[in-house]
Order: C-alpha cells, then sequence, then structure tokens
C-alpha cells in the first residue's frame, strides 16, 4: 500500500491511501496499474480512535447549541503568535467575560509564558493547556474553535465542532476555500476581524456542525483496514453540503414527476430555482446535502423547525430502487442523535411512507393531504462475545435505523451506558450475569435456545442434544431477574444439526432477524405460558467421552461441545487429555474425530 498526498507520480501498488478531500481517480489515471485499488478522501483520513469515541457525544451536545465555550488551538508551535492577535482582537471587543476560553499550546511552542500571562489578565475563565492527552474530549466539550488548518480539520469535522479556521500555509488555501463554499467552516482571512466571526457563528451552530460533520466521521482507519485484509472495497454512499456548482444537478430533479406529492407541484423556472437555491445556501435554519457515491444521486434537506428537524428528500429517477434513499436517512440518524426527525408526506406517496416507516418513523397527525411522520433517533447496543456475532453486527446493522454499538465485555458495556441511554440492548450471546440496575431501566433482549418455558436455565445448547433433541426453537426474551423467565418478544424455529460452533451461528442468523423486527415494528413482549423446565449448567467434567452408549450418543457428545469458549470433548489417558473435534458419522455408523493431545497439566 502507498500513502500519498500529491498525485504527481507513479507507483506501483495494489492499493493507494490520499486523505485528501476532493481527491477523485481522475487524479491518479496513469500514474498506477488498473488493478489497483483507491482509498481517497477524508472518510480515509487516519484519526485517532478516540475521535470516532467522542462524536456521538460531541453531535448530541450540539443539537440544540448556545455558544459559551471557545477553544483556540492554532498549531503546536504557532510560530507567528496569531495567538495573541486573537485574544488582543476579542478583548478588545469587550465580549472577553461572555465565554469561557481554552487555548492550547505545544510543549514547543516559544510563547507559552507570554500567552498564559496574557490570557489571564484579559479573561476571567480561561485555561491555557500544553500538550493536552485528551484533545477529543476538549473538542467536543467546545461550542466553537477558532482553529489551523491542516489535519485538525478532519478531528474538528468529525466532532461536528463548529471552526472559524485560519489558513497559515499556502497549500491549505483550496481546502479550505472549498470548506468555506460547503458552509462547513468560516474562513477568517484577517485575525482581527474575528469577533465578527464569532458574532455571526452563533446564529449558524448547528448548521456548521450539520455540514462538517458529513465530511469525516473518523472511520477512515477501520476502513482501510478492511481495504487491506478484505481485498475489496464496498462502495459508500455520501452526504455533502450543498455548494455553488450543484444548482444545475438539483434542479434537473425539479421534474413533474419527482414534484407530483410537493405542497407546492409546480415545476420551478430556472429563474425561481435559483432564487431558492441562493437563499438555501445562505439560510441558518436549513442545510441540504448532495446524496453520491461515484456520481449524483440525489439530494436531501434538513429544516429546522420549532423543536424538529423536518426532512426532504429526493433521488434521481434512474437511481431509484437501489436502497439510496434508506442509506441517506440512516446517514441523517447519525448526525442527529439527540434530535426529533419529522417528514410530511402526501397521503398518495405510498413509496415515500413506506420508505419512512422503515426507516423508523411514526405516523403522528393528518392535515388535509399531508401526513406528518416523526421519529426520535433511538440508539441500539448489541453486546456479544464470539467473532461471529462482531462480523453479523458490521454486516446487519448498517441496515437498520437509529445509531448502534458493539461491545463485548462488562467493562465496555458500562462505558457506554455512561453516555448514551438506548432503546434497547440485545445480548445475542453474553457469558456475564448483567446488573438488574441495567434491565431495570432499559429494555434488554436476550437469546434462548430452548421452546421457553421449557429448558430455563444454563448450557442449554449442550442439554438439549444430550437429551435427543433435533430441533428447538431460538427464544427472544425480556431479561428479569429471574433467568430465563421474562416475557418472550418471539420465537424463531432452530435446527440442531452440526457442530455447536455452526449452530450458534445459525442462531446468531436469526437473532438478527428478530433484533431487525424487533426495531421496526415494536413488538410487545407476551408473558411466558406453560409449566417451566430447568436445565442445570454443565462443569467442564462433564465433557469427558462417556464409556457408554452407541456412536451416534459419541458423536452428538463431541459435536455438541465443538466450539470456541467450550471445553472439548476428552478422554484421559494417565497424564495425558485427549481431545475430540470435527467429529463426522458415515453412513456405517463408523464415527470419526480430529484428536489433539495434550498434558494434563497444560489443560
Amino acid at each position: 500500500m502507498v500513502i500519498d498526498d500529491l498525485a504527481n507520480r507513479s507507483y506501483d501498488c495494489d492499493l493507494l491511501l490520499d486523505q485528501t478531500f476532493g481527491r477523485s481517480s481522475k487524479d491518479y489515471e496513469d500514474l498506477i496499474p488498473n488493478e489497483s485499488q483507491l482509498l481517497l478522501g477524508a472518510k480515509y483520513a487516519l484519526l485517532r480512535n478516540e475521535f470516532s469515541q467522542h462524536r456521538i457525544y460531541s453531535l448530541e451536545r450540539r443539537a440544540k447549541p448556545k455558544l459559551k465555550r471557545l477553544l483556540i488551538t492554532l498549531g503546536g508551535v504557532d510560530k507567528d503568535n496569531i495567538t495573541s492577535t486573537i485574544l488582543d482582537s476579542i478583548s478588545n471587543e469587550n465580549v472577553s467575560n461572555q465565554y469561557e476560553l481554552t487555548i492550547i499550546l505545544g510543549k514547543t511552542s516559544p510563547w507559552i509564558q507570554a500567552v498564559k500571562e496574557q490570557a489571564n489578565a484579559l479573561f476571567e475563565q480561561c485555561e491555557v493547556l500544553v500538550n493536552p492527552t485528551n484533545i477529543a474530549e476538549i473538542m467536543a466539550n467546545s461550542d466553537l474553535c477558532i482553529g489551523a488548518a491542516g489535519s485538525t480539520t478532519w478531528e474538528r469535522c468529525c466532532l461536528g465542532l463548529p471552526t472559524i479556521q485560519i489558513v497559515s500555509a499556502n497549500n491549505q488555501r483550496l481546502i479550505a476555500d472549498t470548506l468555506n463554499s460547503l458552509q462547513a467552516i468560516s474562513l477568517l482571512v484577517e485575525p482581527t476581524n474575528v469577533c465578527t466571526l464569532i458574532k455571526k457563528s452563533q446564529n449558524i451552530l448547528l448548521k456548521r456542525t450539520l455540514a462538517s460533520s458529513t465530511l469525516c466521521d473518523g472511520k477512515g482507519v477501520q476502513r482501510t483496514i478492511s481495504a487491506i485484509y478484505e481485498k475489496q472495497i464496498t462502495q459508500e454512499i455520501e452526504i455533502v453540503p450543498i455548494s455553488k456548482q450543484d444548482s444545475h444537478f438539483l434542479f434537473s430533479l425539479q421534474s413533474a414527476d419527482n414534484r407530483q406529492y410537493f405542497r407546492n407541484p409546480e415545476t420551478p423556472s430556472q429563474q425561481e430555482h435559483d432564487s431558492w437555491f441562493n437563499t438555501k445556501l445562505t439560510d441558518s435554519n436549513s442545510i441540504t446535502y448532495i446524496i453520491k457515491d461515484i456520481e449524483n444521486l440525489g439530494f436531501i434537506r434538513i429544516d429546522d423547525i420549532h423543536d424538529k428537524k423536518e426532512i426532504s428528500i429526493i433521488i434521481s429517477n434512474e437511481q431509484q430502487g437501489r436502497g439510496i434513499a434508506s442509506q441517506a436517512l440512516r446517514a441523517v440518524d447519525k448526525l442527529l442523535p439527540a434530535s426529533i426527525l419529522s417528514a410530511s408526506i402526501h397521503v398518495e406517496n405510498l413509496a415515500s411512507q413506506m420508505l419512512f416507516i422503515k426507516s423508523g418513523f411514526k405516523k403522528a397527525t393528518s392535515k388535509s393531504q399531508f401526513l406528518t411522520y416523526n421519529k426520535k433517533v433511538e440508539h441500539y447496543i448489541v453486546a456479544a462475545i464470539g467473532d461471529w456475532n462482531k462480523a453479523l453486527y458490521i454486516e446487519k446493522h448498517s441496515t437498520l435505523p437509529g445509531i448502534w454499538h458493539f461491545c463485548s465485555t462488562p467493562e465496555e458495556l458500562n462505558n457506554l451506558l455512561n453516555h448514551i441511554k438506548p432503546r434497547y440492548i440485545f445480548f445475542p450471546h453474553w457469558r456475564w450475569i448483567v446488573p438488574q440496575r441495567i434491565f431495570n431501566n432499559i429494555a434488554c433482549v436476550c437469546f434462548h435456545m430452548t421452546d421457553l418455558p421449557y429448558g430455563r436455565g444454563g448450557s442449554p445448547l449442550q442439554n438439549l442434544i444430550s437429551r435427543g433433541h433435533k430441533n428447538t426453537q431460538l427464544s427472544a426474551l425480556q431479561m428479569q431477574k429471574d433467568l430465563d423467565s421474562g416475557p418472550i418478544y418471539m420465537k424463531r424455529p432452530l435446527d440442531l444439526s452440526g457442530k455447536a460452533s455452526e449452530i450458534y451461528h445459525r442462531a446468531a442468523q436469526l437473532s438478527w432477524e428478530i433484533i431487525s423486527e424487533l426495531v421496526i415494528n415494536n413488538i410487545k413482549p407476551e408473558a411466558q405460558e406453560g409449566t417451566p423446565t430447568h436445565f442445570t449448567r454443565r462443569t467442564p467434567k462433564q465433557s469427558i467421552l462417556p464409556t457408554q452408549g452407541d456412536a451416534s450418543q459419541l458423536y452428538d457428545h463431541i459435536r455438541m461441545l465443538d466450539a470456541d469458549g467450550y471445553p472439548a470433548a476428552f478422554i484421559n489417558y494417565g497424564e495425558f487429555r485427549i481431545e475430540l473435534t470435527d467429529a463426522s458419522l458415515n453412513e456405517h455408523n463408523a464415527l470419526s474425530a480430529k484428536i489433539q493431545i495434550r498434558r494434563n497439566d497444560q489443560c
């Protein structure tokens, strides 16, 4: 893999990473082999993990923005001491007491002491930090940043931090101008004019957040690793704030067919469209995005109306039917994690109604010809062990509405719950006791491999197979204090053939079918019916191969324990243990298995 940012020389490579914003494949024509894959743009920005970890919190606190905390960070050295110029400008406007100020300097800056003295003299609430280790946390808790251009731009975009940006090098100018045209930043040409931009920023904080946070989500490292190991790149749609050059594309979408269900179905003239477009560019209560992959696919608009964010969306005719609108709505979920979203849909526009219903919207009101659908953006947690569960999470969650989180340890779960209150926590495969304080306050859904109330208790798979069951039901139930006693959301039939790992994989797939239905259809659980029976959790000693029974019983014993995390079936042989896995039974009832021999003191 090659990492480049110039696009001006030839490379012989399998992968090329260029994090430059706006970079396209055309920039590398004739510079790399035809079979090379390109990782281009700010979505591949290689940010530290702390920024993606703070993203949701940062975006949530900006849902109802206020300007109180200012952050000044102008590079590690700030060789021209622009920080002092900014401080003087703010103090001269007599607004210094309106803000809490944080200044970040690098340890090599020659201005540390001077800036500290100046800041303490001019501001009542001010801290000067030198090389802090919690940059993401500081940015997430700031309301407006006066910052330098460069790589830290993408850190601020990831967190949706509104920024007044200063360009200190000529090679930063083009990207800064582009970001300014997208309304992702405010560009400061003369530092002494900073107060003018601070005052203007008070009314456009949310718009800056919504524009900047679409450009980088902090997952560049994950995307790059995935491309390296999977040798393929998944084409993702993007939503990018409109700029002046997008006017023609938006006008091309204003056909009679597309507008038939609008409040004003009349097709606008070019002049009318231009007037509307210019208004939307500067409207502080509205932001419009182009939906795109390698080409423009449509647009989606967010209007700030009272306490709701109203969504409007159009997909070009030739791109409809590809699920693009659903993907765009999921992207909006992630931008507005603490908001109520709304859509006003014509009563005859059934396709649009189905789109929003599948995306988690609920019908709220009806006014003449238009129906209002609302949605509160919800959080969901999947808590599970096993690589197969993590792989399924990566595959499945992106198709569902809401904001999703995965954890595999109690510590990770507790950390998530310190920051969010999810609608559901799903436990497809979990080996720890969940504290009562969690399931008393949050709907916790666990999955049990029996037709409850039959088979409550531990080791359900092993107990079922040892009792001769060939099939079972996967029960999804609400977690309660008494083990496996909660009301049932739904059940799905589960085949018990094959080894334990294969059965767990099938159960995981079924779990996600159930998760999807619960998220979309809001199913209510019903109390268990029937007389409970209970299983006892098996101990490692019970994995020893039985000395009696036929070949099929031995086969069942081996396969029911054949999964990661379980003690394999074994035979004690003096100082050694013979472990058996990958069993098979042929038509002559002959049993074969893979064996591994270890000393007992190594087990």
